[in-house]
């Protein structure tokens, strides 16, 4: 049946695999709910994952289709080598877009939507145009454009400890992109991106990543303070960095699952941290 398998790759353009782990960014907010309000926090957590999970799936669809003369690998991208765009492809991705906004649009009546609006703009300006992943330094950063939004989703009070954690989100965030870009450098220098693991070489990336941990690690202790929290922020950061610095660049895809789990188990733990912190000050 061409209309199901046509249907399929449009699906598949969305790659839902790649990013799951990246539907708990809605949650980063919410810490001080969670304390008080549990029950409130995971239908607000889910509904903030729902709005993410379609932008993200439009991010990575357009992604898809930009790039599917340069990919090589079917895996990556089920569009790679083709010449034409299957109308499916399109549809998926654009549905996922509009809908992302439109569900957003019941969280909230603008931070929501707006939130949502930002994270697709900023993908359509990195994958299509002006496609900002050409330019080093300028389409590593901009991918905060695509994720930090989605921390945006739900509208509760922001104080120092959800600074933490997007600070250290940011961070995780753009190490993980160096160690992607470096993936990629044959594919991205046959298409012409001037990435900035192009830029800088495989190892270069590597060491940036690494370094970019330490700064960031001493900067949260000098504004931070030294407690608890900004200490595990700072070991999360540097620990990170510290990693990536000293992986073998010849396997940048193993040093980037990895670094995943690593940041992801961190991460997870400062985000505890910071709970049960907010849950002995309320007691």
């Amino acid at each position: 049946m061409p209309a199901a398998g046509d249907a399929r790759l449009g699906w598949r353009t969305l790659r839902a695999s790649q990013w799951p782990h990246f539907l708990v960014i809605p949650a980063l907010p919410l810490h001080g709910l969670l304390v008080a309000h549990p029950a409130e926090t995971v239908l607000r957590g889910a509904a903030g994952a729902c709005v993410a999970a379609l932008c993200l799936g439009f991010a990575y669809g357009v992604n898809a289709i930009a790039d599917r003369e340069a990919d090589a690998s079917d895996h990556k991208n089920p569009l790679a080598g083709r010449d034409q765009v299957p109308s499916s492809a399109w549809a998926a991705a654009v549905g996922s877009g509009v809908a992302a906004v439109g569900i957003a649009m019941l969280i909230s009546r603008w931070l929501s939507p707006l939130a949502a609006a930002l994270s697709l703009l900023a993908s359509a300006a990195y994958s299509l145009g002006p496609r900002l992943k050409r330019w080093p330094v300028i389409g590593t950063l901009t991918n905060w454009g695509i994720f930090i939004p989605l921390a945006l989703l739900e509208r509760v009070p922001y104080d120092a400890n959800t600074g933490l954690l997007l600070a250290t989100f940011a961070t995780l965030l753009t190490q993980s992109q160096l160690v992607h870009e470096t993936g990629d450098l044959a594919e991205d220098r046959r298409s012409g991106v001037r990435s900035t693991a192009v830029v800088l070489g495989p190892a270069g990336a590597m060491r940036a990543a690494g370094a970019l941990g330490g700064i960031v690690a001493l900067g949260i202790v000098c504004f931070s303070g030294v407690n608890r929290e900004s200490l595990v922020a700072a070991v999360t950061v540097a620990a990170c960095g510290a990693w990536l610095a000293r992986a073998p660049v010849d396997d940048a895809a193993s040093a980037r699952r990895q670094h995943r789990w690593l940041a992801f188990a961190l991460g997870g733990a400062l985000y505890l941290l910071v709970v049960w912190s907010e849950s002995v000050t309320r007691s």
